[in-house]
């Protein structure tokens, strides 16, 4: 598959590039000020002097369609929605960031940008973990509301980026974006920080999930066996070792256990009862769903008349897709996916790997949490697709 297309080479704006960085740099530690550097970015492109050049170049982005099909899939699904009207404007909120996306690609046409990204980030989400140590040892009173070390993001989001921070850091060491030893010392420090010192199980899960992709993106496949054999080594021992672990794994453990017994008051116990509810939910209405932002209206008025605790999303993605749009929006959805990992493969060999591993350790968790509606994972997906992408502009004209 060929990777080419054509794009006019004095469309730079290394300035304006910054404003893109800064989104990315910004996410582990402020949604207000993502949001800012995020609105500057996009209309650094719309007011440029080149700006219909910039955005004609865009629709040639093989992603481009498939990125605003994911917005107009939600956009369908809001005339016939059962939900109220504020639902259905957060739920179209939510999916909004497919539709900034093809804005962004426009920065990251160069690899020196594309490894400016993962090198910032890496070292902002590095900061964030040494400033959660310190308000561990120190007893710091930031965001009490938080657990833990957790300062700048909720322990869940803070585990779900260092999860794909220690991905990163794994391909580091075959592409260099810093020297080895930085390399391993950052990732080592990762490892204990997400094993030892957070308390957020969905990271733990997707940290073993792309680790084992990083190896095998690495070595091929005739290293899973081998990854998944290390990975679980390396997970007894943290169970083993540490006490937070430990806490959490039996918790899991505990909850499914009382849940079979009919005790579904546990956080695990919850997570099961909601999927439960919006399977049989779903199974009312399989092939359309409810419509969009619907889940919280149409769950609730389920719950409530069996007594049972409500929520605003079953934490898990595709259940919560389901009853909106119905098994033709799930089918779309997956479909999506697909398009973009098979298109994946004609990216060069760095860029390749961060998509499909973003991609693939995005779309198995999905399975235990709701990523798209949540504001850090959801823009995350995005932002390191659009890096990652960026890879396909790879040569202009010849007339310019």
């Amino acid at each position: 598959m060929s990777a080419i297309i054509t794009v006019n080479s004095r469309l730079k704006l290394p300035a304006k590039n910054w404003l893109a960085i800064g989104a990315i740099a910004a996410l582990p530690l402020s949604t207000a000020v993502t949001n800012i550097f995020l609105a500057l970015a996009i209309l650094g492109v719309i007011v440029d002097k080149q700006a219909l050049e910039n955005l004609r170049q865009l629709t040639k982005h093989p992603w481009t369609g498939l990125f605003f099909s994911l917005f107009f899939l939600a956009l369908i699904g809001a005339p016939y929605s059962e939900g109220t009207a504020p639902d259905i404007w957060a739920a179209l909120s939510n999916v909004s960031k497919f539709l900034f996306a093809p804005f962004l690609l426009h920065y990251f046409q160069e690899k020196l940008w594309r490894e400016r990204a993962l090198k910032i980030f890496i070292a902002v989400l590095l900061f964030s973990a040494v400033v959660g140590v310190l308000k561990l040892i120190f007893s710091w009173n930031i965001n009490s509301h938080f657990a833990r070390n957790a300062v700048f993001k909720n322990h869940i989001d803070g585990n779900f980026l260092m999860a794909f921070g220690c991905f990163f850091l794994i391909h580091s060491l075959g592409f260099k974006l810093f020297n080895k030893i930085q390399t391993v010392l950052m990732l080592a420090f990762f490892i204990i920080y997400l094993l030892f010192l957070s308390q957020g199980r969905s990271g733990y899960f997707l940290f073993a999930i792309v680790t084992v992709i990083a190896l095998v993106q690495h070595q091929g496949l005739r290293m899973l066996g081998l990854s998944i054999l290390l990975m679980l080594l390396l997970l007894f021992a943290a169970f083993k070792c540490s006490p937070a672990f430990n806490r959490r794994s039996h918790e899991v453990l505990d909850g499914i256990l009382l849940y079979q017994k009919g005790d579904a008051t546990t956080s695990t116990g919850e997570r099961l009862q909601f999927a439960t509810q919006t399977w049989k939910l779903a199974l009312k209405k399989p092939w359309f769903g409810y419509g969009t932002g619907s889940f919280t209206r149409v769950y609730g008025e389920q719950v409530a008349a069996l007594k049972l605790k409500n929520t605003e999303n079953p934490h898990n993605e595709y259940l919560n897709i389901w009853v909106q749009w119905g098994l033709i929006g799930l089918g779309f959805y997956v479909a999506i996916l697909a398009r973009i990992y098979y298109l994946s493969v004609a990216l060069p060999r760095l860029e390749r790997f961060i998509a499909q591993g973003v991609l693939l350790g995005f779309a198995a968790t999905c399975f235990i949490n709701s990523w798209l509606m949540d504001y850090t994972p959801g823009h995350f997906f995005v932002f390191f697709l659009v890096v990652a992408g960026g890879a396909y502009q790879v040569r202009a004209p010849k007339n310019i």
